[in-house]
């Protein structure tokens, strides 16, 4: 009988689940909304129902959860959603759908896509690509099996780092919650803005990820909107009002960011204060192999990486040297996290021989 590891990759928005061969092969994948998942009862449900497969004998399964991991209970509530996920549960569950599976895992999704970036290491051995897994944004000078990080814009901000493992062989990576660290205000207009956000979420503090995520492209665009009010015309104001409506209100200023000035200043101090962000992690953990970006909004809207994105990323007084030197990714293969899951779930599971 063949031998599966199951994965998923939860976000607050968007779901992946898969199933690999215990080889780390990809055998079937399917996407869902997230809210499709009410509980426990509906996840197992839903993979019953997707994946045919998944009646054979299940080796290990491994969650990537938009949150922190709770090792202490071993489970995950999802920071932009209501949704809890017990490993527990989660077993209780499969066995009640004669499903057996010896051991289930949960990450946090960045530190799913850092154990996913071995696939990529590992199947290239350039330092440049370009490939349908990955994109060159800047080249630098990336030195061998340093210090790797990770960001990540989607409905939240993710945040980790990677650090080559000489026993495994492999990149091992840490769990963040760096997005919600404190946003750095420069300036009076950043105050302004910081004000802004602050009246609208109620929130002490306003951190990156109101900044860099879906809700933070609208606080931009709503902040811009104030400042520009009364000198729009006809055609801007009947946007706001479709934007106002819309159930993706960040996708629609996405779609019209070339052609309406409101969208296209809005993607444009989001592209710089994504690059500030890259910066500031830059100097915090000194990823001289190179930084990865992820996340549903970087790969939507890649040309926002452009020249003005490294100008604002190698802006620094003393160390602009230094971050010249760090090549930055784009991440383009959807089904990174899930491989890093299955490859976490390979290394760790007692049941699986090698």
């Amino acid at each position: 009988m063949r031998e599966y590891i199951l994965t998923a990759d939860i976000g607050a928005t968007n779901t992946r689940i898969a199933l690999y061969s215990t080889e780390i092969k990809l055998i079937e994948l399917i996407e869902i909304k997230t809210d499709e998942i009410k509980n426990k009862e509906s996840f197992v449900r839903i993979i019953k129902q997707k994946l045919k497969k998944i009646f054979s004998r299940l080796q290990a399964t491994c969650i990537a959860c938009a949150g922190p991991v709770n090792h202490k209970l071993n489970q995950v509530q999802l920071t932009n959603s209501h949704l809890l996920i017990n490993s527990k549960h989660l077993n209780e569950q499969f066995k009640k759908e004669n499903i057996s599976c010896k051991d289930i895992y949960l990450l946090n999704d960045f530190e799913a896509l850092g154990y996913g970036i071995n696939k990529i290491l590992n199947s290239s051995k350039s330092s440049q690509y370009s490939t349908k897994e990955l994109t060159t944004i800047k080249k630098g000078k990336p030195v061998r099996l340093k210090t790797i990080a990770l960001l990540g814009a989607g409905t939240g901000l993710g945040k980790s780092i990677a650090v080559y493992n000489k026993d495994k062989n492999i990149y091992q990576p840490f769990p963040s919650e760096g997005g919600h660290a404190d946003f750095p205000i420069q300036n009076y207009y950043e105050l302004q803005l910081a004000e802004f956000i602050r009246k609208q979420t109620n929130y002490t503090n306003l951190c990156y990820e109101d900044i860099l995520s879906g809700k933070g492209i609208v606080h931009i665009y709503d902040f811009l909107y104030l400042k520009y009010e009364y000198n729009l015309k006809k055609e801007q104001l009947a946007l706001k009002k479709k934007i106002d409506k819309a159930d993706d209100k960040a996708a629609l200023i996405s779609k019209n960011r070339k052609t309406d000035f409101l969208c296209k200043e809005t993607f444009r101090l989001f592209a710089k204060y994504y690059a500030i962000c890259l910066r500031n992690l830059a100097l915090e953990t000194m990823p001289l192999s190179g930084i990865y970006i992820g996340g549903g909004i970087a790969a939507k809207n890649a040309d926002i990486f452009n020249y003005l994105f490294i100008q604002e990323f190698e802006k620094h007084d003393v160390y602009r040297h230094l971050l010249k030197n760090i090549p930055i990714y784009l991440i383009t293969d959807k089904t990174l996290s899930l491989y890093g899951c299955a490859l976490y779930a390979r290394q760790k599971s007692t049941s699986l021989i090698y």
